[in-house]
């Protein structure tokens, strides 16, 4: 079975579950606006190329209780990008809520990427919370495979 295989019915399989294990009170809030600060480190191939400073904003909207769909405008030192993301949500109790994602963007020059990853949301109020998260992204530029792993810290909020 291919890598993307698994990848991706390991995704459905904690959306189908994480969709039934979501009460509907833990889910009142349709949107969530997050702001992220950290890091992307950029490679060629196994070859490190370089770290850049990156911010993200995001708009998500909950589809249903468990899966969120993820507009992103993401910004480092070098590039604009805007991606689209689809996250599973598997909540753990009523404050931690780990998910797992993947989506498909864009760079500012027009490169199209991959990417897959995960993070964990840590509600602190009854809208804010604070949000860790971990990429890794893939692209062919120029017949050249790079691929990068992007570390983010922020704060969301729930509406």
């Amino acid at each position: 079975m291919k890598k993307s295989h698994v990848i991706l019915l390991a995704f459905f399989l904690l959306f189908f579950y994480s969709s039934s294990a979501y009460s509907a009170d833990s889910q009142r809030q349709r949107f969530e606006v997050t702001a992220m600060a950290g890091v992307t480190a950029g490679f060629s191939g196994t070859i490190w190329k370089d770290t850049k400073a990156t911010g993200r904003l995001s708009l998500s909207w909950y589809i249903i209780p468990a899966l969120e769909i993820e507009p992103n405008i993401i910004v480092n030192t070098e590039d604009l990008v805007f991606s689209l993301n689809m996250n599973a949500n598997i909540p753990v109790g009523k404050q931690l809520v780990p998910y797992v994602g993947c989506g498909l963007g864009v760079c500012g020059h027009g490169t199209l990427f991959f990417n897959v990853g995960g993070g964990l949301k840590v509600k602190i109020l009854e809208h804010l919370g604070l949000r860790g998260e971990f990429k890794y992204l893939s692209f062919d530029e120029d017949g050249t495979i790079y691929s990068g792993r992007v570390f983010l810290a922020g704060i969301f909020y729930s509406f």
